[in-house]
């Protein structure tokens, strides 16, 4: 398990070693979820989490990078994307997992156009997206989750899968041992923030609350209840056969009594 820090822009990203052998609306920005928790960070917030970065990666190591990148900035060049797609390249990295991403990805025009960018990039890859149903008029849209696998080790990816809320991506890959392992890049809303009427929590609450209606349940579990509950379903059903890494921005400390992150790490 590891628990990301908040980190801004230049790219200063988290690695874990696994031994193997259109334009933004400002006006949408009516509230940004990492600024309101800002108030909250310490400087060594900004410190990274996990082994030191060797210039020189040993072939029998595969590199998993994360970093909550605060929006790609889309524009008609990809905004921020190529730049981030050649930052993991100087660090060598063989998976990439995301965190608000901030860009509505179920565009077939975006998507198409960040998988092209990767494309010049690499000379294999695979990226997985999730983002919420909600439609949005612009390119930007908060929330969202990714994973960027690279190069080789494209070659062991068993399958993929999506959240149906943004919350989180995964992909399982194959490994030398009967077990696989499941990589999964996560987002957690902050604690008590919705307001606005397009924020990641937003989106999430009105699906939920669709959802509910649907099945005729009177249950209405905020975003971060139903984030842990999901996701804690989602784990028991792929662990048996999988060791998890799970990586992400969870808005809270595992070690307060109350953590769910926590919770669902014993699992």
């Amino acid at each position: 398990m590891i628990e990301s820090p908040r980190v801004r822009p230049p790219l200063q990203l988290t690695n874990h070693h696994v031994r193997n052998s259109d334009i933004e609306d400002p006006n949408c920005r009516q509230f940004d979820e990492l600024e309101a928790s800002r108030q909250a960070l310490t400087s060594e917030s900004y410190e990274h989490v996990g082994d030191p970065l060797s210039e020189s990666k040993a072939d029998n190591i595969t590199r998993l990078y994360f970093q909550n990148i605060n929006g790609v900035s889309w524009d008609p060049d990809g905004g921020r994307w190529p730049f981030i797609c050649e930052s993991m390249i100087g660090v060598q990295a063989d998976i990439a997992c995301f965190t608000e991403i901030n860009t509505d990805t179920n565009q077939y025009r975006i998507r198409d156009a960040m998988e092209a960018i990767c494309r010049r990039q690499f000379e294999q890859s695979r990226l997985i997206m999730s983002a919420s149903k909600q439609v949005s008029r612009t390119a930007y849209k908060p929330g969202g989750t990714a994973i960027l696998a690279t190069n080789s080790i494209t070659a062991n990816i068993r399958h993929h899968s999506r959240d149906r809320m943004g919350r989180w991506s995964s992909v399982s890959l194959s490994t030398n041992t009967s077990k696989h392992i499941r990589i999964i890049s996560a987002y957690q809303v902050c604690a008590g923030c919705r307001a606005g009427t397009f924020t990641a929590s937003s989106q999430q609450y009105a699906q939920i609350m669709e959802e509910s209606a649907a099945t005729g349940s009177l249950a209405r579990p905020t975003p971060r209840q139903s984030f842990i509950s999901d996701l804690q379903q989602f784990i028991n059903q792929v662990q048996q056969t999988e060791d998890i890494i799970l990586v992400g921005d969870f808005n809270e400390e595992m070690s307060r009594p109350s953590s769910g992150i926590d919770n669902l790490a014993t699992i």
